[in-house]
C-alpha cells in the first residue's frame, strides 16, 4: 500500500526561514586578559523601526494581555535586553566563544521507528542497570490469554487520541528460557540511565503544553512523575527490587543506541551542544579568554570574570519621544527554538538543497550551522488570541529611547570594536543596518537602529587627584578603524546581511513590504478516515513530518545556507517584483533530466545565467523548442538557488504569445 500523502507544499514560492545562521569557520583565539586604561562611557540613541514588543510579563504571569515594560510608569528597554543583543553581535564578529549554551542535551522525536526495538524491563542489581527481556500485550489481549492480571510484572499506561480520549494499559512480562529463568537482554551505563531521565523530563514537559483532554493529559503527567522518580530512587540502591519498563536497541557490539520510554519516541544523543561546539564551547579560563569573555565578562569555569561593561535602562530620549500604542497588539503563536529540526539546526558535510539523505547529532562529521540571527521583516498580528498566545502593547515606529554604556579599563581596539558593533558600522540615524531585541522577532518585531551621540572618556590624576571628562566623536576613533584587521570578515559579512532591513524589506512612497514573505514553512496534512479538520492539520510541525521522508530516508528540503537566502532575496528584489520575461536559448540534459538555459530580458546587461528546471509539465516541451526558433518570451518566476544554480519555475504553463 502506498503511503498517505502527509502534506502539500507550494513549491513555486520562494522560501525565507525567519532565521538563518552566521558561519563560524575560525578557531577561537583565548588570550589573557589585558587591561587597558580607557574608561568612560558611550551615549547612544536607540530608534525603533516598525513595532517593539516587550512585555511586562511579571505584571501578572497567569495572563494573556501585557502592557509595555514597565507596566507602571514610564516605557524602559531593560540594560540586560541590550546587553544580551550586543554581546551575540560582538562574539558573532569576534569570532568568540558562545558564551550561552541553551541546552546540554540533544534529542528529537524520531519519524521512522527501528524494527530492531523491544520491550525491556529495568532493574538495578549489583549496582549495575540491567535491562531483561520482555514481551508485552493490551488489557485485552493480556486477559484473554492469563487468567490472573497481577502475573504482569509492570504495567504501562498509554494516551490514546481519538473521538473520545482515554487511556488504555500494556503489560510488560519477562520473557523467559525453557528451564523458566528470565533472560538479560543488556547491561546500562550510567550515560544511558542519563538520556532515560531527560527523555522523561522531555515527555513530562511537552504534556506541560498540551492543550485540552485535561483529565488525561493529568493521568499521563502524574505517571510520568511516578516512573522519574522511581528512576531516580532506583539510582540510590545498589540492589532494587523495582521494574521499570522501557524500550531499548543495541547495536551489534551489544551497546545500547536507544532507550527511551516508548517505542516510537524521543531519541536523547550521544552528542552534546558542548561537544559539538568543540573549541567554540564557553571560556573556563583555562586557556586564556575569548575576545568577548575579556570584555564582558563570563561565569563558566571555576573563577568568574568580571564585565568591565555596564549597560543602563533604555529611557525616552525626551518627553513624548516613545510613542506606546493605545491597543493590545495579538502576537502569532511563538515557540522555543526546536533543535530538534537537525536540518535546521546542524549540516553534515557539503549537501545540495534537495533530496538529502538523513542525518542525526550522532552521525559522523555532523556541525552545528553557526550563530543564528532573525531576518528583519514586516511584523504580523493575529486575529485572535489563542489559547497559546499573548497581546501586549508595543513602543510604535520611530519611537526614540536613549541609554549609556559605562566602560571601564578597556583598551582602544575594544573600544572601536563595540562603537562597530553599535552601529553594525554605519552611525547615520537613517541607516538600516539594524539590531533585533524584545520579543517576537521571528514575525517581524523588535528591529531596532542603534546610534553612538558622543563617547565621554573619565581621566584621573594620581598626583593631583584631579578628575576630568573629555567628549569624543564616533567618527574620531573609527576613521583610522581598519575592520580587516579586527573582526572575521566572513562571519562580518554573513552579519552585515542578515542585519540589514533593506535585503528583506522595501519601502516605496512611505508604503513598506516584505519582498518575500518571511516565516516558517508551513504545509498541510490530509485528514485521516473520520477525522475533523482542525487547525492542527495546517502548522509548522506538519512540515517538519512531510519533510522527514521515512521510506527513503531522506530530508525533501534542508535549510537554504544564507548565500542562497542572499541571492534569492536580491533575485527577487530586482525592479520590484518576482516575476520575469525570459528568452529561452537552448536546452542541454544532465544527468538523464532537462534543462533550458534562460535570457533574462528584465537583467540589464542581459546576463545569460544557466537555469535548472524540468521539462514540467510535459506538455510544453514542444512549445519551448518554438519559443527558442521564434524567440518567444516566457514567464518565469525566481525560487532561489540549489547546488550553485538558479530555480526558476514557470509562472504559466503555456508558453507567451
Amino acid at each position: 500500500m502506498a503511503d498517505k500523502v502527509m502534506w502539500n507544499e507550494d513549491k513555486t514560492r520562494p522560501f525565507i526561514n525567519p532565521y538563518n545562521f552566521v558561519s563560524t569557520t575560525q578557531k577561537v583565539r583565548r588570550n589573557a586578559v589585558e587591561k587597558g586604561n580607557l574608561t568612560g562611557y558611550i551615549t547612544c540613541t536607540l530608534r525603533v523601526e516598525d513595532m517593539l514588543a516587550l512585555p511586562d510579563i511579571a505584571q501578572n504571569p497567569d495572563s494573556q494581555s501585557f502592557d509595555f515594560f514597565p507596566a507602571i510608569g514610564n516605557p524602559i528597554i531593560p540594560g540586560s535586553e541590550l546587553r544580551g543583543c550586543i554581546r551575540s553581535a560582538y562574539e558573532a564578529v569576534t569570532e568568540s566563544c558562545f558564551s550561552v549554551v541553551n541546552s546540554e542535551v540533544l534529542s528529537a522525536r524520531e519519524s521512522k521507528p527501528k524494527t530492531s526495538r523491544k520491550p525491556g524491563i529495568l532493574m538495578r542489581k549489583n549496582n549495575s542497570w540491567i535491562i531483561y527481556e520482555a514481551e508485552y500485550f493490551n488489557q485485552e489481549h493480556y486477559e484473554k490469554y492469563f487468567d490472573n492480571i497481577g502475573e504482569a510484572d509492570t504495567i504501562r499506561t498509554w494516551q490514546v487520541k481519538g473521538n473520545t480520549p482515554c487511556l488504555v494499559q500494556t503489560y510488560f512480562y519477562y520473557k523467559k528460557d525453557e528451564e523458566g529463568n528470565i533472560k538479560e537482554a543488556a547491561v546500562c551505563s550510567d550515560s544511558d540511565i542519563r538520556k532515560l531521565k531527560k527523555a522523561f523530563e522531555i515527555y513530562g514537559d511537552n504534556l506541560e503544553k498540551v492543550d485540552g483532554f485535561t483529565e488525561v493529559v493529568k493521568k499521563q503527567q502524574s505517571i510520568i512523575k511516578k516512573s522519574l522518580a522511581l528512576l531516580k530512587q532506583m539510582e540510590t540502591e545498589k540492589n532494587n527490587d523495582s521494574m521499570l519498563s522501557i524500550f531499548y536497541q543495541c547495536n551489534k557490539e551489544g551497546v545500547i543506541e536507544y532507550i527511551s520510554p516508548a517505542h516510537t519516541g524521543r531519541k536523547v544523543y550521544k552528542n552534546t551542544v558542548p561537544s559539538l561546539l568543540d573549541n567554540h564551547k564557553p571560556c573556563d579560563g583555562e586557556k586564556g579568554y575569548c575576545p568577548a569573555c575579556s570584555l564582558f565578562g563570563t561565569l563558566s569555569g571555576d573563577i568568574p570574570l568580571a564585565s568591565r561593561l555596564r549597560f543602563t535602562d533604555a529611557t525616552e530620549k525626551e518627553s513624548g519621544s516613545v510613542s506606546i500604542s493605545d491597543r493590545y497588539v495579538i502576537l502569532p503563536e511563538l515557540s522555543s527554538p526546536k533543535l530538534s529540526s537537525v536540518e535546521f539546526y546542524s549540516t553534515q558535510g557539503k549537501h545540495i538543497f534537495t533530496n538529502v539523505h538523513m542525518w542525526n547529532y550522532d552521525s559522523s562529521s555532523v556541525e552545528l550551522r553557526g550563530r543564528k540571527f532573525y531576518f528583519h521583516g514586516l511584523p504580523k498580528e493575529a486575529d485572535v488570541l489563542g489559547s497559546r498566545q499573548i497581546e501586549t502593547k508595543v513602543a510604535e515606529s520611530g519611537s526614540l529611547f536613549t541609554f549609556k554604556l559605562y566602560f571601564d579599563r578597556i583598551i582602544e581596539e575594544q573600544l572601536q570594536q563595540l562603537l562597530w558593533v553599535l552601529t553594525i558600522g554605519d552611525n547615520q540615524s537613517d541607516s538600516k543596518q539594524l539590531h533585533k531585541i524584545g520579543m517576537g522577532k521571528p514575525v517581524g518585531y523588535g528591529s531596532v537602529k542603534i546610534t553612538v551621540d558622543n563617547i565621554c572618556l573619565r581621566k584621573f590624576d594620581v598626583t593631583s587627584f584631579a578628575y576630568s571628562v573629555e567628549e569624543k566623536q564616533y567618527d574620531e576613533y573609527m576613521k583610522e578603524f581598519d575592520i580587516e584587521d579586527h573582526f572575521d570578515m566572513k562571519a562580518l559579512s554573513d552579519f552585515k546581511t542578515i542585519t540589514n532591513y533593506s535585503m528583506t524589506v522595501r519601502e516605496d512612497n512611505g508604503i513598506k513590504s516584505e519582498i518575500i514573505p518571511i516565516s516558517y514553512p508551513i504545509a498541510e496534512r490530509e485528514p485521516d478516515i473520520g477525522e475533523k479538520n482542525s487547525e492542527n492539520l495546517k502548522a509548522g510541525h506538519q512540515w517538519f513530518t512531510g519533510n522527514r521522508n521515512k521510506n527513503a530516508g531522506a530530508f525533501a528540503t534542508i535549510l537554504p545556507k544564507l548565500s542562497n537566502n542572499i541571492e534569492t532575496l536580491r533575485m527577487n528584489a530586482l525592479h520590484g517584483k518576482n516575476i520575469y520575461e525570459a528568452k529561452i536559448f537552448n536546452t542541454h540534459e544532465y544527468k538523464k533530466e532537462q534543462y533550458v538555459d534562460l535570457e533574462l530580458c528584465s537583467i540589464k546587461k542581459n546576463n545569460r545565467i544557466n537555469i535548472k528546471m524540468k521539462y514540467f509539465p510535459a506538455e510544453i516541451k514542444d512549445d519551448i523548442q518554438t519559443a527558442i526558433i521564434t524567440q518567444k518570451k516566457v514567464y518565469v518566476s525566481f525560487v532561489g538557488t540549489r547546488n550553485n544554480r538558479k530555480i526558476f519555475h514557470f509562472y504559466s504553463e503555456k508558453i507567451s504569445e
